[in-house]
């Protein structure tokens, strides 16, 4: 068996979320994704997440399963929700960035 399984839980000592990615075929986890949350994997590997604060960033990310090579997707703190296409060119996200109301979004061109 293998693959990968990403998830968010909050650290009370920091109180902060942290991504976790559990790896099946080694059942080992990989060092936690501090100010992270809502991770999703894109079909390459990688993740796109919510930053939350700490870290620089309060938004969406596109970023390694280590941490790596973190890169901003968006410009907003009510991005939210972060999934990838299934090529792995795009990600939908929602976002109250006009008001009380949320909206879906497509970023392309990643």
């Amino acid at each position: 068996m293998g693959g990968k399984l990403a998830y968010a839980l909050w650290n009370p000592q920091t109180d902060r979320p942290e991504i976790w990615v559990w790896d099946l075929s080694r059942r080992v986890h990989n060092p936690p994704l501090a100010n992270f949350r809502q991770p999703d994997f894109s079909p390459n590997g990688g993740l796109v997440a919510n930053g939350h604060g700490g870290g620089g960033f309060d938004y969406l990310v596109q970023i390694g399963l280590f941490g790596e090579d973190a890169r901003s997707i968006s410009a907003y703190s009510e991005d939210s929700h972060p999934h990838w296409s299934p090529d792995g060119k795009k990600v939908v996200f929602d976002s109250a960035l006009s008001g009380d109301i949320y909206r879906l979004y497509l970023q392309d061109d990643l």
